[in-house]
Order: structure tokens, then C-alpha cells, then sequence
């Protein structure tokens, strides 16, 4: 009895640990949505370039988020809820009215791509929650474009192009990647997680060849440096997934007989 009694406090003592450890990831969600609320504010005062700037600052938080909660092995289901509601406001609305405010405000039905934007990011965190709730297990891979990725490349365009170009061939432009990082983020494409940088880190030269890459592009041009990092990582899961899919092709060719023979 007595040994019951010292386990059953132990484990309600974990609990009252781990439930305070949990408000510091909390906090991060939650200068996450503030600074994505932020963004949306300074979009409607026309400061097209401060939202931007507070979309990436979003995405530190979010950062922060998560390396704090794996830290202190704080994760919980309240903790998976808060992230992904606050992401919602910060990736998913502030970007889409950004883009729609500053680029697409005076282009007929100028609305819909950007709402089809954030409906997409909505649904991929939705996605992600039911994943993260169901599994135990944590992937080295996102399934879908993570939305932060999404948000950071509209942020990116905004600062690098600002009023340079306009025109309905640059507005079709602009559409058109808004419609591609709709599709990725609810594809089923798998993007690398933290896990697998960690992995790729131990064990892979070429994660160290392409961050010195990378770190080359932002020495030269600063000014890209936001850009150089999230469209390599959008765009190589695509050409893995093409080359498996082409390799899928040639080994059912392969299996199938002639039918001629």
C-alpha cells in the first residue's frame, strides 16, 4: 500500500511539473498570434512592409514554441491546439490579407485566391492536429507544405519586390504561386521536419553542403536571404517526390509482362 501511495504522488507530482512547464511553450503561441494580429493591423494602415516583417516575427515565435516544448518535454493537447490556432491568425490570415491589401485589392474577384489561401492553411493544420493527436510516434516529415513556409516565402515577395512590379502579368504571377502553395500545403508531399535536419546533421554531408550554400547566397545578398532559405526547402521535397514516383513507374513497367508476347 505504501508503495502504492509514493507512486500514485510521484506520477500527480510529474503532472503539477509538467502542467507548469507547459505554460512557457503557451507563451510563445501566443506572441505568435500577437504578433500575426499585429501584422494584420499595420496591413489595414497600409504599413505593407512592417506586416511582413511581423509575419517573420510570428515565425521566430513559432520556433521558439516548439524548441521549448521538445526541451522541456512540455507538449501537450492543449499545446498542439493553441499552436495551430495561433498559426491560423498568423500564417494563414495575415499573409492572405497582406498579399490581397498591397497587390490584388484592385483586380476583379481579387478576394478568392487569397481566401483559397488561407481556407488551405486551415485545413493543413486541421490535418496536422489529427496526425499529431493520433500518432504517438514523432516523423522526421510534415505531410503537406508546413503553412509556416507558405507565409514566409509572401513575406519574403513583399520586402524583395515591395512596389517594383505590378500589372495583370505580374498579379497572374502572384496568383498562380499563391494557387501551387495552396495545393502543397494540402497535398500529401512529406516535408522534412526538425527530426530530420537533426538527423541529416549526424549522418549526411549533404545538409552541411547546402547550408554553407545557403549561408553563401545570404553573405552575397543579404536581401535574399529569406527568400534563399524557404524556396529551396519548398521545391526539393517536389523533385524527390517526382523522382520516386518515376522509379515507381519503371518498377511496375518492369513487373507487368508484354502484353505482345
Amino acid at each position: 500500500m505504501i508503495k502504492k501511495k509514493r507512486k500514485f504522488r510521484k506520477k500527480q507530482e510529474r503532472k503539477k511539473r509538467t502542467s507548469s512547464l507547459e505554460f512557457f511553450p503557451s507563451l510563445f503561441s501566443l506572441l505568435n498570434a500577437f504578433f500575426g494580429f499585429l501584422g494584420i493591423i499595420e496591413t489595414m494602415k497600409g504599413k505593407y512592409e512592417t506586416s511582413a516583417i511581423l509575419i517573420l516575427l510570428s515565425w521566430l515565435m513559432d520556433i521558439m514554441d516548439g524548441l521549448i516544448a521538445r526541451t522541456l518535454k512540455a507538449t501537450s493537447q492543449l499545446g498542439i491546439q493553441l499552436d495551430s490556432l495561433s498559426d491560423s491568425i498568423s500564417f494563414g490570415i495575415a499573409p492572405s490579407l497582406l498579399i490581397y491589401s498591397f497587390y490584388l485589392r484592385n483586380v476583379p474577384q481579387g478576394w478568392i485566391i487569397p481566401f483559397l489561401y488561407s481556407a488551405a492553411g486551415i485545413l493543413r493544420l486541421a490535418r496536422y492536429n489529427v496526425i499529431a493527436i493520433n500518432e504517438s510516434e514523432r516523423h522526421s516529415y510534415f505531410v503537406g507544405l508546413p503553412i509556416p513556409a507558405s507565409a514566409i516565402l509572401i513575406s519574403g515577395i513583399v520586402l524583395l519586390f515591395r512596389n517594383r512590379f505590378s500589372g495583370p502579368l505580374f498579379y497572374g504571377v502572384l496568383s498562380i504561386v499563391l494557387l501551387i502553395l495552396s495545393f502543397l500545403m494540402i497535398s500529401k508531399i512529406k516535408y522534412p521536419n526538425s527530426k530530420y535536419f537533426q538527423l541529416m546533421k549526424r549522418r549526411n554531408t549533404v545538409f552541411i553542403f547546402i547550408l554553407s550554400f545557403l549561408i553563401a547566397i545570404a553573405y552575397v545578398a543579404p536581401h535574399f536571404v529569406v527568400l534563399s532559405l524557404v524556396i529551396p526547402y519548398i521545391l526539393f521535397p517536389l523533385f524527390i517526390a517526382f523522382n520516386n514516383y518515376l522509379k515507381r513507374k519503371s518498377l511496375r513497367e518492369e513487373v507487368i509482362p508484354d502484353q505482345s508476347n
